[in-house]
């Protein structure tokens, strides 16, 4: 789509609800499984709504469902870089791309991510279920004893 032609339909607008709408019916496509339909309304967006970190952030919540855990990281990283992104999107997009390393169970991808997110604001809702997750997998990962001290096998 043309800038002009994005401009004249007002899709370049902040404000635009319509886009916000698919957004939303897009995240619920892809809360009812229905990943393949999410992602193409979440396609479409990034072409319609190219400045707005939605569509992108959408895109790796699908392909973390998905489990294509680099595709979904990359995809969060591209929701930053949209012009229209404010501050608690931003530090969403880290406790997402924490998220997906978390699934993926690559603790120090995890552990860079939500350290980038908390300095961003060390109090966003998202920061403490992902350091409950993490934190989880490094206990399930950690070497385990027996009662004499032995390891266990």
């Amino acid at each position: 789509m043309s800038a002009a032609l994005a401009h004249d339909l007002g899709l370049d607008r902040d404000d635009f609800a319509a886009l916000r709408l698919l957004g939303e019916c897009a995240y619920q496509w892809c809360f009812r499984g229905e990943l393949d339909r999410a992602a193409a309304i979440f396609r479409a967006l990034q072409h319609l709504a190219a400045n707005d970190p939605l569509p992108w952030l959408g895109q790796a919540e699908v392909l973390s469902a998905k489990r294509e855990f680099e595709a979904a990281a990359q995809s969060a990283a591209q929701a930053r870089r949209r012009p229209r992104i404010d501050a608690s999107t931003m530090t969403f997009s880290y406790v997402l791309e924490a998220d997906i390393w978390t699934c993926a169970g690559e603790l120090e991808r995890a552990q860079d991510a939500l350290d980038k997110a908390r300095q961003l604001d060390a109090r966003h809702p998202g920061l403490l279920a992902v350091e409950h997750n993490l934190a989880l997998l490094r206990e399930a990962l950690a070497p385990r004893n027996d009662a004499r001290g032995g390891p266990i096998s």
